[in-house]
């Protein structure tokens, strides 16, 4: 949904003035933090999509992708806490 939201960005702002419903525009900085979501559950959207087209799933590969997505959580709150 939010990568729909951020390809229809363009639109937001002439349907809100059309419509009358500014008060539902997202700032630029709502935009940024939108971004950040997208960029942050990029790996679990792959992982879903890579595992919901795999048939035999073994403990241990499910056990290494968890790992590295916790790995990849620790590093992006990291990367925040700088940004913050």
């Amino acid at each position: 949904m939010l990568r729909r939201a951020k390809r229809l960005r363009p639109i937001f702002t002439p349907f809100c003035a059309e419509y009358d419903c500014e008060e539902i525009l997202l700032y630029e900085e709502e935009w940024r933090q939108v971004n950040y979501l997208l960029c942050i559950t990029k790996p679990f959207f792959d992982y879903t999509t890579q595992l919901s087209k795999t048939r035999d799933i073994t403990a241990h590969y499910m056990f290494k992708i968890y790992n590295k997505l916790f790995e990849y959580l620790e590093q992006s709150i990291k990367q925040l806490r700088r940004k913050l």
